[in-house]
């Protein structure tokens, strides 16, 4: 993955951070349509972004992969800090397999 990849997939995580902070004010804000309609617009610029890294000749596999170990952290993070949701213990060590799962997965990964 190259550097340009890089950036067009960092946009992706700051998109869909976004995207899933206003889904989340949507829910809890009186459905006020504005977020919802926010949410919308975001989640639909990310698939020409994944295309332009995909043109390059990246694998999606490695792109998503990674995608979803930034995706896991920030969603945690954005429900925990922001939004003061709660997880149990369980829950807690199912997301640290799962996230030592995708670590693997592209551990020197060529």
């Amino acid at each position: 993955m190259n550097n340009i990849n890089f950036l067009w997939l960092g946009i992706i995580i700051v998109l869909e951070a976004c995207a899933l902070y206003y889904v989340k004010k949507y829910a809890t804000d009186d459905n006020k349509i504005k977020f919802l309609f926010m949410s919308v617009i975001l989640y639909a610029i990310i698939p020409y972004l994944l295309y332009k890294i995909t043109k390059d000749g990246t694998g999606i596999a490695i792109t998503n992969t990674i995608w979803n170990i930034v995706s896991t952290i920030y969603g945690l993070l954005i429900g925990i800090i922001i939004f003061n949701e709660h997880i149990t213990t369980e829950q807690k060590v199912g997301i640290t397999f799962g996230t030592i799962g995708i670590l693997f997965m592209v551990w020197k990964n060529e």
